[in-house]
């Protein structure tokens, strides 16, 4: 701003129109500090929005209904499916057993039932078929989570939750599913 503009402008209670530029109180090296310090904030602004706006979505809807859908609820010998994110990358249709018993490993897939009663296990768990599960209508939708199913039989060495009077037992099994021999999380069964 140059002075005749600066003369021009009314006087004001609060010195507005008074000074040519406001900053020239300030050190010029406390000026450019505050000139790099918001480039900076501009570009890392700018970077987490971009990553944002790149990356996959972070969630994703795992179930519905009027319980949540962990931990498992599952007898001894039950047939149930269990939805897991993480592993199957690989798979393109489902792998379904085409034998009995049942294989315990399905597409480089298995899973293991352990519990602190015995028997403690690792036990394997026999599997009836694998397969992807996509979050979406079509899976090559942007942002279209993926899942893999897993049709089991639960094995009849599970010892399940039982109350019978004043006497509980509390036997802790879980299921570990792994991939390629790569162990991931476990999930409690019920």
């Amino acid at each position: 701003m140059n002075e005749e503009v600066a003369r021009a402008r009314p006087h004001s209670p609060s010195g507005w129109g008074t000074r040519p530029h406001s900053g020239d109180n300030i050190p010029a090296q406390t000026r450019k500090r505050a000139f790099v310090a918001l480039a900076n904030c501009a570009v890392l602004l700018f970077l987490l929005c971009a990553s944002r706006a790149l990356a996959q979505p972070a969630n994703t809807v795992t179930g519905a209904g009027l319980r949540a859908p962990v931990p498992i609820r599952a007898a001894p010998g039950e047939l149930t499916t269990i939805f897991v994110e993480g592993v199957g990358a690989g798979l393109s249709k489902p792998i379904v057993a085409t034998s009995v018993p049942l294989p315990t490993e399905l597409g480089g897939i298995t899973v293991e039932l352990r519990q602190t009663e015995p028997p403690q296990g690792p036990i394997m768990v026999p599997l009836l078929a694998v397969f992807p599960v996509y979050t979406c209508l079509k899976a090559d939708e942007p942002g279209c989570g993926r899942l893999t199913g897993i049709n089991l039989q639960m094995p009849f060495e599970m010892i399940p939750i039982h109350t019978f009077g004043p006497i509980v037992f509390s036997n802790s099994a879980r299921l570990v599913v792994s991939e390629n021999g790569v162990p991931g999380a476990a999930q409690w069964i019920t």
